[in-house]
């Protein structure tokens, strides 16, 4: 999993790749908790949206909870 602004982003806002694909956002949110500001989305709909977003303290939180939820999806057990 790779981040970046790609120039259309602020500094605090970041798509999220797998590969080539874009996967997800992170960003830096003004109406988050103030002890857990990043917001991290995986892109698309599930009954199980809840599952798919998720508050970090910081931006290193936010990758590491999004990749986990990513690659929790991917899995044998979750098909």
């Amino acid at each position: 999993m790779s981040t970046s602004t790609s120039g259309e982003w602020s500094d605090q806002e970041f798509d999220v790749f797998d590969d080539d694909a874009v996967v997800g956002r992170i960003l830096r949110s003004h109406i988050a908790f103030s002890d857990r500001p990043w917001l991290w989305i995986i892109n698309g709909r599930s009954p199980n949206d809840f599952e798919k977003r998720g508050y970090a303290k910081n931006l290193e939180g936010a990758r590491s909870e999004l990749t986990a939820r990513w690659e929790a999806r991917l899995s044998p057990v979750n098909s």
